[in-house]
């Protein structure tokens, strides 16, 4: 009995290079993550604040006044932001309000919301 062997045609350089270059670009074939793809997310807090900020007067209309809280949670992060609801002559008697922001862990918005709505001349239990 006799044993035949197949054999693949040869390829030409030039298949051969483009096939090499093409496999380099696409990464490892396995589906093990890379370690930059397993390293946590580090984010700046001062410019996530500044976003943050930004977006709210995007959503809202209102002039952003100040940052009260921010906070690194399991999820990701919260961020409170105190906005100007209603301008007045004076000054001290504006309206303000508390946003709570909620962002994931890549510091993309989940959730905002009005938590607490006061004047500007009231004193804070906080």
């Amino acid at each position: 009995m006799s044993e035949t062997a197949t054999l693949a045609a040869p390829r030409s350089k030039s298949t051969s290079k483009r096939r090499r270059q093409y496999d380099a670009a696409a990464g490892p074939a396995d589906d093990t993550p890379s370690p930059a793809a397993a390293a946590p997310v580090r984010l700046n807090p001062a410019k996530l604040v500044l976003e943050v900020k930004s977006i709210l007067v995007e959503i809202t209309g209102l002039k952003a006044e100040t940052v009260s809280r921010f906070e690194k949670t399991e999820e990701g992060y919260e961020i409170d932001v105190d906005m100007v609801e209603m301008k007045t002559l004076q000054g001290s008697s504006d309206i303000l309000a508390t946003y709570q922001v909620l962002l994931d862990k890549t510091g993309e918005l989940i959730d905002y919301r009005r938590v607490r709505r006061y004047g500007r001349n009231e004193l804070s239990d906080g």
